[in-house]
């Protein structure tokens, strides 16, 4: 069996949002986990977060890249990420804090948003 580090529940969660499984992405935060962002209020809580990432998730071409991810301490991930639709990209640093093997907090920031590099080498442009 696998441990679950921190790093190991990071790429969880990331595998389960590209695979926009909606339920395996919330199985890797508690319950009364806290996501912010710079734009509007914080979600709180699984059935808050359930209600967004399943609008969220069902955007076919949404996807995270990871760039890099270090551990910080015993329970901190920090992630620089590209999150796309297939029409624009953005460049997103997240921190993550994780304990007991589920993330409790998570703070988003994000760049602004580009055209996508899949967008921008369409054919017929």
């Amino acid at each position: 069996m696998t441990e679950l580090t921190p790093m190991v529940v990071f790429r969880a969660q990331v595998a389960a949002f590209n695979a926009h499984d909606v339920e395996g992405f919330l199985a890797t935060y508690a319950d009364d986990a806290e996501i912010t962002s710079g734009g509007g209020p914080p979600l709180r809580g699984r059935e808050n977060m359930r209600e967004h990432y399943s609008r969220r998730l069902a955007t076919p071409l949404l996807r995270c890249d990871v760039i890099s991810a270090a551990a910080f301490g015993c329970h901190w991930i920090v992630a620089h990420e590209l999150v796309g639709d297939g029409m624009t990209d953005a460049e997103v640093v997240a921190t993550f804090e994780i304990v007991d093997g589920v993330i409790r907090r998570a703070m988003l920031m994000t760049g602004s948003a580009r055209p996508s590099a899949t967008q921008e080498s369409s054919p017929g442009d």
